[in-house]
């Protein structure tokens, strides 16, 4: 299943319009995800102000964190002077680290093709190195598992492999979690243990 982070609209529009199966959700993490692959997408604006304000750094950091196998998809044109520069400057830093896969494409349509043959060659196991579409699992008892819930919510500050399941058995989707957060509930990891307000605070941050 291709899920979508339910800000990305344009994104939307044009997978619905010819019919694409996916899911829609608030992600904390990157903007779209695949079994063991998160990828996230910018247009050329969208990177060089995230350059500018820092975000790009850290989002890219948060990513490689997941586990996953991390994709960019650079959107259209770049931005001209000095933001090309700059941008430029990222997107090689991206190939030649080796930390992440970078694909460019024009428009929103292409960016959907981009996502069709992905989903459809994951979804047949295929992989091309040994860094290639599937990552590594977390561990031996969990191979058999899709750990994309898992991973994500270990990327906030705070939230441990124990706490991240927790949620999960609790929450099983994203949008379980987001009601519950919204709704300030509390939310017991055992019957003597409850999330503390600060990582409450950085989920609800998080998942928004």
């Amino acid at each position: 299943m291709i899920t979508v982070d339910s800000r990305e609209k344009l994104l939307i529009a044009e997978l619905t319009s010819i019919g694409v199966e996916f899911d829609v959700q608030s992600l904390p993490l990157g903007d779209i995800l695949m079994t063991g692959v998160v990828i996230e997408r910018k247009t050329g604006p969208d990177l060089a102000s995230s350059i500018v304000d820092g975000r790009f750094r850290e989002q890219k950091a948060r990513l490689i964190a997941s586990g996953m196998k991390v994709i960019y998809i650079i959107e259209g044109s770049l931005q001209s002077g000095q933001m090309l520069k700059s941008s430029i400057g990222a997107i090689t830093n991206m190939i030649l680290r080796g930390r992440v896969s970078l694909c460019r494409t024009d428009n929103v349509g292409e960016t959907v093709a981009v996502l069709r043959d992905l989903h459809k060659k994951i979804t047949r196991g295929v992989t091309t190195t040994s860094s290639g579409i599937l990552p590594p699992m977390l561990g031996k008892r969990k191979r058999c598992a899709d750990n994309t819930g898992l991973r994500m919510l270990m990327c906030i500050s705070g939230v441990s492999e124990g706490i991240a399941q927790r949620l999960i058995e609790l929450y099983p989707t994203m949008k379980d979690l987001r009601s519950a957060l919204s709704a300030k509930a509390v939310i017991r990891l055992s019957p003597s243990r409850k999330l503390g307000p600060v990582i409450m605070g950085r989920l609800t941050a998080a998942i928004g």
